[in-house]
């Protein structure tokens, strides 16, 4: 057999007289060179797997069983179930089966394969606390594999999972060492592989800057070595192309993007090419084609359905309701916002079980006793996240929903002046929803400790000015006199501006929310010699002990309650101290008891103790 044409030779075999084992073999041969070949013809790889694993399940129907050869063909059809149908469950599902055969053969390289095949496929269902329990227990077969990358991609797939579960700097951690252990292999492919993993993942973390940096890096070296991966390629053009649109560069974006749609279009890889036409729909409706983009997303939403991945359809649908609110189609943009709604709701519902999961079986390995404490206060927030995403949101969404449905039975009905007010009923529906989900993802970044804070040198006096005026009317709205008390010289404080701005207003927004009409709010600020210091008093309801024992907790829950219907989420003091805590602060509140007003405390070095 000639070297230069085996696939030839092999076809051609194939029409010979051959025996069945024979057979066998030779599709196995076909199989693996078809793999080698760029772009893998995959209709015709899928074929030849697929009359060998025939060909084995009918010998050992017969009492003949072809064991290896009956474990490379799952090996093989788990490989196309995952890269080109997406089928995640059969590829588990095959890769479990080679699994079982090559333990009774012993074959520790295949099975280090497919071990690491089935935390892949246990990632992409979304069950990582399994893949993370997976990963952990088989470490030592991965590392007793005759093949080196196959250590290289377990510390890959650790880092997704790690990601997954929201361990952000244990995902980075673990796919820089896939990277550094890549360089060493004679394989170029594995260090592009690895070099993908880390710019989707800094992508989706908000770090567009460095996600294209790595991209760049990953197709420089691509180009130097004549690398030529469709798959591989296809995800890094993917990649790069959004984040360059999150950058700001849209000519750039599209052309990666393009080049993604090339291979997409070609080799038929759903998941990218879902993520590709999110993307050129992304940058159609940053062009202000509205049309177009509502294309690309109405293409890219079955492909995600298909995929089982929840993430994906949920950008796909959040992708849908903002074109759609562009086109003025509420009754459309608001069925996709119900279906994001629910998506959400049942994907924080799976995300604090898999991370309950995770952190069960983490103290399981590392026989953390600390973690009991970690494992007991994780279920009662997934307990208290879930009742108030369910009351906090599906109350307003239920207004929105029976308004919509008055309006769209009765419009001819109702006044204009009506209409308008039903509609602003509306709007302040959304708005809570919307201040809900934004007080949620800044609890959510600052327990992971992503939440950016830029210490600089802060004016208090005009900080305080600014955001006392933004509450002047509605204290006055409840008949409430709010007074600064700012001092004769300003006061300079190490604080970040923005995390400042959003303390000022929950303090605030907290004393009028909780005082009666008639009543004053006094905001003060001093000095010592070391800190800056912001007083807000109220005289509102005070607090009880229980109270100032739960006050900075998350969803506390206070004996008191907003004395003008207003709503209070129970996250925004948590969210307070934890921001003032990160700029080097602290914060208390004070109260003589019940009926007796609040002053809430916040404490901030002085600029003039950045030098010391």
């Amino acid at each position: 057999m000639g070297s230069h044409t085996p696939i030839p030779y092999l076809e051609k075999r194939l029409t010979a007289d051959l025996t069945t084992s024979e057979r066998i073999d030779t599709l196995l041969q076909l199989a693996e060179l078809l793999l080698q070949t760029d772009p893998v013809d995959m209709p015709r790889f899928f074929a030849v797997v697929q009359e060998a694993y025939d060909l084995c399940q009918d010998e050992q129907a017969t009492g003949r069983p072809y064991p290896v050869a009956c474990a490379e063909t799952l090996k093989h059809l788990s490989t196309y179930y995952r890269t080109i149908q997406n089928d995640f469950h059969q590829s588990l599902s095959y890769a479990r089966q080679a699994l079982a055969l090559y333990e009774t053969l012993a074959d520790v390289t295949n099975q280090a394969h497919c071990h690491l095949q089935i935390a892949f496929a246990l990632t992409r269902l979304g069950s990582y606390a399994e893949a993370f329990s997976h990963l952990q227990q088989n470490r030592a077969v991965i590392q007793q594999s005759a093949e080196k990358h196959h250590v290289v991609l377990w510390w890959r797939s650790l880092g997704k999972v790690y990601y997954s579960l929201g361990e952000t700097d244990r995902g980075y951690s673990c796919l820089q060492t896939a990277v550094n252990l890549s360089s060493q292999l004679e394989n170029i492919f594995y260090q592009i592989l690895c070099l993908g993993s880390l710019t989707y993942h800094l992508r989706l973390q908000g770090q567009f800057q460095e996600s294209a940096a790595v991209a760049h890096q990953a197709l420089q070296l691509a180009e130097e070595h004549g690398y030529s991966n469709q798959s591989a390629l296809a995800n890094i053009f993917n990649n790069l192309g959004l984040a360059l649109l999150h950058l700001g560069q849209p000519e750039e974006a599209h052309h990666y993007l393009q080049q993604s749609q090339a291979i997409c279009d070609r080799d038929d890889f759903k998941l990218l090419r879902q993520e590709m036409l999110r993307g050129l729909g992304e940058l159609a409706l940053e062009k202000g084609q509205v049309d177009t983009a509502l294309t690309y997303f109405q293409q890219a939403l079955p492909i995600a359905q298909a995929s089982q991945m929840p993430e994906e359809l949920i950008l796909c649908h959040q992708a849908l309701v903002r074109v759609y609110e562009q086109r003025g189609d509420t009754k459309q943009a608001y069925h996709h916002f119900r279906q994001t709604h629910e998506l959400e709701i049942a994907q924080l519902n799976d995300k604090a079980s898999q991370r309950f999961q995770y952190l069960a079986i983490r103290h399981r390995l590392e026989s953390l006793e600390q973690e009991n404490e970690a494992l007991r206060e994780l279920h009662r927030e997934k307990d208290e996240l879930l009742n108030l995403v369910a009351h906090n949101l599906g109350n307003p969404l239920s207004s929105i929903q029976m308004t919509l449905d008055v309006l769209e039975r009765g419009r001819q009905r109702y006044s204009a002046a009506e209409v308008q007010h039903r509609l602003q009923r509306i709007r302040q529906s959304v708005d809570y929803m919307t201040e809900l989900t934004a007080q949620l993802l800044d609890m959510d970044r600052l327990d992971k400790g992503e939440f950016p804070i830029t210490v600089t040198q802060t004016s208090l006096q005009p900080m305080v000015e600014q955001y006392t005026e933004q509450f002047v009317l509605q204290a006055a709205h409840k008949g409430i006199h709010l007074a600064v008390d700012k001092g004769e010289e300003d006061i300079y404080v190490l604080a970040d501006k923005r995390a400042l701005a959003q303390i000022l207003e929950n303090l605030l927004s907290n004393a009028i929310k909780f005082s009666l009409p008639q009543t004053k709010v006094n905001v003060k600020l001093n000095e010592d010699a070391q800190y800056g210091y912001i007083s807000v008093q109220d005289e509102g309801p005070g607090l009880s002990p229980h109270d100032r024992e739960q006050l900075f907790h998350k969803f506390a829950r206070l004996s008191a309650t907003p004395t003008g219907k207003e709503r209070s989420i129970g996250l925004g003091l948590y969210i307070t101290k934890k921001m003032v805590e990160m700029m080097n602060g602290r914060i208390w509140a004070e109260s003589a008891g019940k009926g007796k007003g609040s002053i809430f405390t916040v404490q901030l070095p002085l600029a003039e103790q950045m030098a010391a």
